[in-house]
């Protein structure tokens, strides 16, 4: 899998860090949804044309300003292991990013996520998968209720991150938001 997203600035990730190891020493979890880069997406897909998109996202961060947008509450996306996350603020900033990325990527993508799609798309930081249970759920949920969750985040890249679900994980390319043109 290869995902379009905004990697995390360096505050935001120190935050996210320190939740997650409070996380593992509160719940005695292994797995807790740590990555290398932490990130929000915007768009996952089995795979991309790497030349083309590498082109086309290099003109879009180079065109665009950062901006900020916040991370407010918490999440579940449920199932058998639900997932924990933080909502990113979908602001009208945002959603106009997500739009213009799923336009630039047009013709350079294979198999997309159906969930990244404008209309179901929410914006997120994954705090853990797999070792949740709907039996270890209400625990961490009343941990996580007792937690303030409103983090001010600089969108200030866009990059290309894959992974093949086991060991195999990496940054194809990053680029910082270097333009001038706002969003919106």
């Amino acid at each position: 899998m290869q995902a379009v997203v905004s990697i995390l600035d360096t505050v935001t990730h120190m935050l996210l860090t320190k939740t997650c190891a409070q996380l593992k020493e509160e719940f005695c979890a292994c797995g807790f949804y740590v990555t290398e880069y932490p990130h929000f997406s915007y768009q996952v897909a089995e795979g991309f044309d790497l030349d083309a998109l590498k082109s086309r996202l290099a003109e879009e961060a180079a065109r665009l300003a950062p901006f900020t947008t916040r991370v407010s509450g918490v999440g579940i996306f449920p199932g058998p292991h639900p997932v924990i996350f933080l909502p990113v603020v979908r602001t009208l900033e945002l959603s106009h990013l997500h739009h213009r990325l799923w336009e630039v990527t047009n013709g350079a993508v294979h198999q997309r996520v159906g969930h990244y799609h404008a209309m179901r798309w929410i914006p997120h930081i994954t705090l853990a998968q797999k070792d949740v249970t709907p039996d270890t759920l209400p625990g961490v949920m009343r941990w996580l209720n007792d937690q303030t969750f409103d983090w001010e985040i600089r969108v200030d890249n866009l990059a290309l991150i894959y992974t093949d679900g086991e060991t195999d994980t990496g940054m194809a390319f990053r680029f910082d938001l270097t333009g001038e043109e706002r969003i919106a």
